[in-house]
């Protein structure tokens, strides 16, 4: 490590180089961060806030190593997480959306938070 920085001379040139060097995304932390997101469950009995707020913290986290989950891959990932006991519901708002519109991820939320109240 100390080749890599021995050229720096002031604290923001050793700063940026040993950030370059470290703080890049690997591979391996793409891949625990999907295990961490295909992983999840929704705890029975659970609130839709809770396993929400989880699903955003992980695609979040994704996010910020480069791996974007948007648009209507992401509405089948949250809708793929929920229990069996919501297919139901799930059901219900895959066919109320129409065929030839997208998905849209606010859209999916808001009616299964007002099915949940």
């Amino acid at each position: 490590m100390a080749f890599n920085i021995s050229k720096e001379m002031k604290t923001e040139g050793l700063i940026m180089t040993l950030a370059k060097l470290y703080e890049k995304p690997s591979t391996l932390d793409k891949v625990f961060l999907m295990k961490c997101l295909f992983n999840m469950n929704m705890s029975e009995g659970g609130f839709v806030v809770d396993h929400l707020n989880e699903f955003n913290m992980d695609t979040g986290k994704l996010s910020s190593v480069g791996v974007n989950i948007n648009g209507e891959v992401r509405v089948v990932f949250f809708l793929f997480l929920f229990l069996e006991s919501w297919n139901g519901l799930v059901m219900s708002i895959s066919n109320s959306i129409s065929i030839s519109s997208t998905l849209n991820f606010y859209d999916v939320v808001g009616a299964i938070l007002s099915e949940e109240m």
